[in-house]
């Protein structure tokens, strides 16, 4: 989950590049998980992914554990809003 976290995060970080917008203008982050109790396992882990890619920038966020994702092999995906003015 944590090597899925850090990909999900770069990802999100090339399309808002891609948009001319860089993370500090995240203002929502949504983390969908299919089992929050690895999450929490993990979290320094994912931590260090998110400060790499986020650096210490924390929008406003929710955890969601979901039955399953729509790759079945996923454990981890983000949805993330960003408002550039």
């Amino acid at each position: 989950m944590a090597e899925q976290f850090d990909v999900a995060a770069g990802n999100v970080v090339e399309a808002l590049q891609a948009a001319g917008a860089r993370p500090q203008e995240l203002v929502s982050m949504q983390i969908f998980v299919t089992n929050i109790a690895e999450y929490q396992r993990l979290s320094k882990e994912i931590g260090v992914a998110y400060r790499r890619h986020f650096g210490r920038h924390y929008p406003a966020m929710a955890l969601v554990e979901v039955s399953r994702l729509y790759d079945p092999a996923a454990t981890v995906e983000l949805m993330c809003i960003a408002v550039t003015v």
